[in-house]
C-alpha cells in the first residue's frame, strides 16, 4: 500500500513522464504556428474600404453565349409562307381551292408547317426538308424542287415565318419574375428563358431574417420524350472573373431553377465556443464584440488575443484584416470595429493559443504543481 508521500511521487513522476512527450508535441505544435500581429494602418484603411461585395451577373458574357447566332433557322411546328409565282398553280389545279393567291394573280401564297420529320409539303413536288436550314436555304431548295423539272425560267420563291412554335418551360428562383413562359424556337435556350423572365435579380426573405439576392448558379431540368434529362447546376459568369459559360438548349416542359446568393449572414470560425454562420438582419449593425457574442465567446482554454477579419473588396480581391482582443483595451476595440454583410472572421491560432491547449490537456486529470509561464503575446 503507498503512503501518501509515495502517492504524491507516483503522481509526480507520471505527470513528468506525460510531461516529456508534451514537450515534443509542444514542439511540434509551435513550429506549425506562425505569429499573428495587428494589421498596419494602411492595412485598415483598405479594409475598411471593402465589402460588402455581392457579386454581380456578367449580362454581356451572359447574352453572348446564347446558342441562336446569325440568321434563324427553322424549326419543327413552325408555320411558313411561301411566296411563288402563279404558274406553279397550272401544275395542279385540283389543289387551288387549299391555296390563297395574291391579288394581281400572278403568285401563289402556300402555307405549310413543318412536321416533326423535319420537311415540309410542297405542290406537285412534295416534300423538301427544311428544319435547321435558314429561310434562304429553303428557297433555294424549293427552286431547285421545280427547276427544270417542271418549269422552264427558274422561279422567285420567297420564304417567311409566320408562325414559330414554341415551348413552355418554368423559370424559377433568384430572378425578377418568376413563371411560366413561352418560348419560341428564337428562345427556346437558358439564356433565352432567363432574359424572359426578366433576368437574374430579385430580393427575398427567408426565415431567420436572412436576405437573398443575386445568383451564383442554374439548375436545368429538361422533360424528354423517353426519360427526364437532369443537367448539373451551371454556373453563371460573374462581372470580373473569367468563367467559362455555355448556354443550353431547353425542351417543351423544362425546369429552370435560379439558384440564389446568400449574401446576408456573417461566418465565425476558429477558437470560439460556437463557431458558425449567422444571419444578419436587413437593418441590423453588428460590431466585432457582436459577433464574438453571436459565437459565444474566445475559447476559454485556448485564449486567442486576435481575430482575423477577411472580405471581399469591389474587385473580388479578399482583404484581411487583424485586431488586438485582449483584455478591457481589446474589448473595447472590438466594439467599434464594425462587421459586414459577407465577412468571415477567425479566432486565430497562435503558438500561444497552441501552447496553451497542450499544457491543459497535458496536466487534465493531473497533479498541477502552480507554476507562471510567460508565454509571450502571441
Amino acid at each position: 500500500m503507498l503512503t501518501s508521500s509515495d502517492s504524491i511521487a507516483h503522481r509526480w513522476h507520471t505527470v513528468r513522464n506525460r510531461g516529456g512527450l508534451g514537450l515534443a508535441a509542444l514542439a511540434l505544435a509551435l513550429a506549425s504556428c506562425s505569429s499573428v500581429k495587428v494589421s498596419t494602418p494602411e492595412e485598415f484603411a483598405r479594409f475598411e474600404a471593402a465589402g460588402p461585395y455581392t457579386p454581380t451577373i456578367d449580362i454581356e458574357a451572359l447574352t453572348s453565349a446564347k446558342l441562336e447566332t446569325g440568321p434563324y433557322r427553322v424549326a419543327a411546328d413552325d408555320v411558313l409562307s411561301l411566296d411563288m409565282p402563279d404558274v406553279i398553280r397550272a401544275l395542279s389545279p385540283q389543289a387551288d381551292d387549299s391555296r390563297q393567291f395574291s391579288q394581281d394573280r400572278r403568285s401563289l401564297i402556300h402555307r405549310c408547317r413543318v412536321t416533326q420529320q423535319g420537311t415540309i409539303t410542297l405542290p406537285v413536288v412534295g416534300e423538301i426538308p427544311a428544319a435547321g436550314k435558314t429561310l434562304g436555304e429553303i428557297e433555294q431548295a424549293a427552286v431547285a424542287a421545280y427547276h427544270p423539272k417542271y418549269v422552264v425560267h427558274r422561279p422567285s420563291v420567297v420564304a417567311e415565318v409566320t408562325e414559330y412554335s414554341v415551348v413552355h418551360v418554368t423559370v424559377m428562383g433568384a430572378v425578377e419574375n418568376p413563371g411560366i413562359y413561352a418560348l419560341t424556337s428564337r428562345e427556346r435556350s437558358l439564356v433565352g428563358a432567363l432574359m424572359k423572365a426578366g433576368g437574374i435579380g430579385g430580393t427575398q426573405v427567408r426565415a431567420g431574417g436572412i436576405i437573398t439576392g443575386g445568383a451564383s448558379a442554374v439548375r436545368v431540368r429538361n422533360r424528354g420524350t423517353a426519360s427526364d434529362e437532369r443537367i448539373p447546376p451551371v454556373v453563371l459568369p460573374v462581372t470580373g472573373v473569367n468563367l467559362p459559360f455555355t448556354d443550353l438548349p431547353l425542351t417543351d416542359g423544362a425546369t429552370v431553377e435560379v439558384i440564389g446568393l446568400d449574401p446576408q449572414v456573417f461566418t465565425f470560425v476558429g477558437l470560439v465556443t460556437k463557431p458558425g454562420t449567422y444571419a444578419y438582419p436587413p437593418g441590423a449593425k453588428y460590431s466585432l464584440l457582436h459577433a464574438l457574442g453571436f459565437a459565444g465567446g474566445i475559447d476559454p482554454v485556448s485564449d486567442p488575443h486576435y481575430v482575423q477579419v477577411y472580405r471581399q473588396d469591389a474587385s473580388g480581391e479578399i482583404v484581411m484584416a487583424t485586431y488586438n482582443i485582449y483584455g478591457p483595451e481589446g474589448m473595447t476595440r472590438a466594439a467599434g470595429v464594425e462587421i459586414r454583410n459577407g465577412d468571415i472572421l477567425h479566432a486565430a491560432r497562435t503558438p500561444r493559443t497552441e501552447a496553451r491547449r497542450l499544457i491543459s490537456g497535458l496536466f487534465r486529470g493531473g497533479l498541477f504543481f502552480g507554476a507562471t509561464y510567460d508565454l509571450g503575446d502571441n
